[in-house]
């Protein structure tokens, strides 16, 4: 696979992932639920996958992005590009910074996305580019930076 064909394709699958964060989050009732961003070995070829866990509503689904893992960041990247449009300013739902974790049991890379009620999805995207995860950490700072800066007006 070309990157530009990854380029493509992960416009459509990050639409994919943006809806089950939205769905998710929109109960009314709080869930704590988990994305795993990771790869897998599919008829022969190691494909970017996403796992998405919300145990209390006994929901689980894998699915194949259709992008090989070699190009596992452009998935990031378009990810991490479409977060600040899509939830810095919704009404209902916010995103953490992108941080890093690691304890016995877990390591973490990635955001936190919650809701009004205390929801919460942990989005962990492992063996990110750290220059993805930069940018956004900048583009999130700059809007926390503006929402202050109106605080005080």
């Amino acid at each position: 696979m070309k990157k530009i064909e990854a380029e493509e394709l992960a416009v459509k699958k990050v639409d994919v992932i943006i809806e089950y964060i939205t769905q998710i989050l929109s109960d009314k009732n709080k869930v704590d639920s988990v994305i795993n961003f990771s790869t897998a070995k599919i008829e022969g070829n190691n494909m970017s996958t996403i796992d998405i866990y919300v145990p209390v509503k006994d929901f689980e689904r894998h699915i194949n992005l259709g992008i090989t893992s070699d190009h596992l960041n452009v998935i990031y990247k378009e990810f991490l590009d479409r977060i600040p449009n899509t939830f810095f300013t919704h009404d209902t739902i916010g995103v953490s910074r992108f941080y890093s974790m690691r304890t016995s049991q877990e390591q973490f890379d990635g955001i936190d996305a919650i809701n009004i009620v205390g929801s919460k999805i942990k989005i962990n995207m492992s063996n990110i580019d750290k220059e993805i995860s930069d940018k956004y950490n900048k583009k999130y700072d700059e809007f926390v930076m503006n929402l202050n800066s109106h605080k005080t007006l």
